[in-house]
């Protein structure tokens, strides 16, 4: 398999999310890219709304996306949806972060 550049149009913009899924198992770096472009907008609006900060928003997302390439075999083999599995993932991550934060917060409040 040749790696492809994502900036140009490409067959492989039109794949599914498995085949993209699958190529990215088999070593292909391009794959998370165009997984990426693909779902970005909607992984980051559900970890705006629930953060509302871009700064850590981008964070989680990049996360998101890190954790999905560690996890692809795992993806793969079970079948679930790519989208499913971010949307996953970014909610917990970004709930994580915000917990975190909420004691901080409350003790400023108090202090």
């Amino acid at each position: 398999m040749n790696p492809i550049d994502p900036d140009s149009p490409d067959i492989r913009d039109s794949l599914p999310d498995r085949d993209l899924l699958r190529q990215l198992v088999e070593g292909d770096p391009h794959a998370l890219r165009f997984l990426r472009k693909r779902h970005e907008t909607a992984v980051y609006a559900l970890v705006f709304a629930l953060l509302n900060d871009a700064v850590d928003t981008e964070h989680v997302v990049s996360e998101t996306f890190l954790e999905l390439s560690r996890r692809a075999a795992a993806v793969s083999r079970s079948g679930e949806s790519v989208h499913a599995v971010l949307r996953g993932v970014a909610r917990t991550r970004a709930q994580t972060l915000r917990a975190s934060r909420e004691p901080r917060r409350r003790r400023s409040l108090t202090a």
